[in-house]
């Protein structure tokens, strides 16, 4: 009797290392806790790849789009830190224009535009929103954290630098497999492992919403990037 193999999924999870007042971003921190954890009590058939990226535009550029080329993976998720306490939020979109704020090299995009944006110069054009529910996500988080002192919100502003950045990169390559999550600083009640226990349930919300969408489509999936797996 045959038995059937499930196929091993790719995640990739980014995080970001210090910059500005960040001296040690959290966002480092849950990264490095997850590749500690492993990601098995979430998704038995999946591994995850663990890259935590410098504050630099031209690297980001380079590193996410290798990360894409490299691993085709079946998710990605980009962590960043922001300023707000006791908040998570779920970034709907990015764009791709108006990254005028220097990195932690003094610099900026050319032209203060990520490379991969069409000929278009109106910055509301050159957004793009995740192909993920994230109203769903939002939904099942806020009901299975809903005894935590947290709160979770959508957002539709991922600001103009890096994180905004390697998330435009990522939705250029794959809008229906890319997220970003912007998490707080750490704190009595938002801890490094509530932080990362979050953010694994966000990956396996997430993987979820991506088979269930794979099993809609006949025989293939296809990605945005044509890619067919």
């Amino acid at each position: 009797m045959t038995h059937l193999v499930e196929p091993e999924l790719t995640i990739v999870l980014t995080g970001f290392g210090p910059f500005q007042l960040f001296d040690s971003n959290p966002s480092e921190k849950v990264a490095q806790r997850i590749v500690e954890e492993g990601i098995k009590d979430i998704q038995p058939n999946a591994r995850i790849i663990v890259e935590v990226m410098p504050v630099v535009y031209e690297d980001v550029q380079y590193i996410v789009s290798e990360l894409w080329e490299k691993y085709h993976p079946d998710l990605v998720v980009h962590l960043g830190v922001h300023s707000v306490s006791h908040v998570i939020k779920i970034e709907t979109r990015s764009c791709g224009i108006g990254y005028y704020q220097d990195d932690v090299k003094s610099k900026t995009p050319e032209n203060h535009r990520c490379p991969l944006v069409d000929r278009c110069f109106d910055e509301e054009k050159s957004i793009i929103y995740t192909g993920l529910d994230c109203e769903k996500l939002l939904e099942a988080v806020r009901t299975e954290f809903a005894d935590e002192n947290i709160q979770f919100e959508l957002s539709d502003d991922p600001g103009r630098y890096l994180c905004a950045y390697s998330y435009y990169i990522s939705l250029r390559h794959d809008r229906n497999c890319s997220l970003f999550v912007h998490i707080p600083c750490f704190n009595k009640c938002c801890t490094l492992e509530l932080i990362t226990k979050i953010v694994k349930e966000i990956i396996r919300l997430s993987i979820l919403q991506i088979l269930k969408a794979r099993e809609k489509v006949p025989q293939v999936f296809v990605r945005a990037n044509n890619a067919v797996v």
